[in-house]
């Protein structure tokens, strides 16, 4: 009797896709905003932590002896509160860039960056790239220009995940992409207060189009 329990449990199992089905994260992501300068950061997508990158990006840190000048901030002067000043130099020694000079950052990363004062301040006007679904900004997107870059972050459980976006902006229309495709996103940051609310805006060179990350955001 058990064994003719477990085959349905077991075979449904396998069946199923171990993801969130596109219509809910399109759900959720068409019902949420949040606000990073009042959103708690998680640690492991704190930019100013070397392991935090390491963790979330999967990939070997940068030596800070060969990033560029700047590389070893051991006589920067702590701020107040403890936490040293965030300069290019640690973001040099922090993250990789990829073979064209993009600093190689998850969107989550990008996203909370836009919380912390300093880590905006590098990161404007720095060329990275990213990989996201993309959607349609319902958003802020008065001219037509922009889509919506996120991924799904869960904290804890299944229950608390929630999307997390970034708007991306194109010098004109946006072209035809696949609605909720996987895309690699390369442009500069930009970051501009929108309806009170701090936005981190990635300022569009290329979408290319891509699959979906073997690393979960989790």
């Amino acid at each position: 009797m058990l064994i003719i329990l477990l085959l349905p449990v077991t075979a449904a199992a396998m069946a199923t896709k171990d993801d969130y089905s596109d219509a809910f994260k399109m759900a959720r992501q068409k019902s949420a905003i949040i606000d990073p300068e009042k959103a708690a950061l998680p640690d492991r997508f704190d930019i100013r932590n070397k392991e935090a990158v390491a963790r979330s990006e999967n990939t070997p840190l940068a030596d800070p002896a060969t990033s560029g000048p700047g590389g070893d901030d051991a006589s920067t002067p702590p701020k107040s509160g403890g936490l040293p000043e965030f300069t290019l130099a640690d973001l040099e020694s922090f993250v990789k860039r990829s073979d064209d000079g993009n600093f190689m950052i998850s969107l989550i990363e990008l996203f909370y960056s836009a919380g912390d004062v300093e880590v905006r301040r590098v990161l404007n006007g720095q060329p990275v790239e990213t990989v996201a679904q993309v959607v349609p900004d319902a958003v802020n997107n008065p001219n037509g220009t922009r889509v919506r870059a996120f991924r799904m972050f869960m904290q804890c459980c299944a229950a608390d995940s929630r999307p997390v976006s970034i708007a991306v902006e194109f010098a004109k229309t946006p072209p035809p992409y696949k609605e909720m495709g996987w895309y690699k996103l390369v442009g500069t940051m930009d970051f501009q207060t929108e309806n009170g609310i701090m936005t981190p805006i990635l300022k569009l060179k290329d979408m290319i189009e891509d699959k979906e990350p073997d690393v979960r955001i989790q």
